[in-house]
């Protein structure tokens, strides 16, 4: 099962990254990969849970939590980076 999620992880992060959008910012498209993987992560714990695992479907939600938070933390401190430490979005 975990090469499965592996596998969905990175075909996710692929099929994102090869539409991404122009509009968007480096940190915008971390954090959307992050949820993308997280999405798959989320379906993985769902699959578990369906056949009876419900320890690692419990353990592989908290692994996709995981996943957004440090997504979304990484794109603030990607964000910050770009502020130049000013907080002033307009340094982006």
């Amino acid at each position: 099962m975990k090469r499965i999620t592996i596998i969905m992880s990175i075909a996710a992060l692929t099929a994102l990254s090869a539409c991404s959008k122009q509009d968007q910012s480096p940190a915008e498209n971390v954090a959307d990969n992050a949820e993308a993987a997280a999405d798959q992560m989320d379906i993985a714990a769902e699959n578990l849970s369906d056949v009876g695992n419900d320890v690692g479907a419990e353990a592989m939600e908290n692994r996709a939590e995981a996943t957004r938070e440090a997504g979304e933390a990484t794109k603030d401190a990607m964000e910050d980076a770009a502020d130049n430490g000013t907080g002033d979005p307009a340094n982006r």
